[in-house]
């Protein structure tokens, strides 16, 4: 910092650098990840409406949500899906096994998921 002749202050170091990039307002999703999530989703409704031989807009007798399922750790996911078929007469083993497979298959894990929102 330096003083001029006429009592003016000036700084030695230059100003701040404007910013130049515009910021983001909104994240940014991968949008690959995002669509086989949402198509496993539908792919679950269509296999319990099919178990349950629900119509189209009837709800299935199991509440069962792909992100409640990535909310457990990995190694908990089928003995979660299990817990909801519990009061559930008619057999969903193969239908849980696919399911599993499905999940293993996008290898979604909590750090990806976590960038969906």
């Amino acid at each position: 910092m330096t003083t001029t002749s006429n009592g003016k202050v000036c700084f030695d170091h230059a100003p701040p650098a404007t910013r130049t990039k515009r910021p983001e307002l909104t994240k940014r999703y991968n949008r690959k990840a995002v669509k086989l999530l949402l198509e496993l989703e539908d792919w679950m409704e269509d296999q319990l409406r099919l178990i349950y031989a629900c119509e189209p807009g009837d709800e299935t007798p199991v509440d069962l949500f792909l992100d409640d399922i990535l909310d457990n750790d990995e190694d908990k996911y089928e003995e979660y899906i299990k817990s909801k078929f519990e009061t559930i007469q008619q057999p969903a083993q193969a239908f849980i096994d696919e399911l599993l497979a499905k999940i293993k298959e996008l290898n979604v894990d909590r750090k990806s998921r976590d960038s969906f929102g």
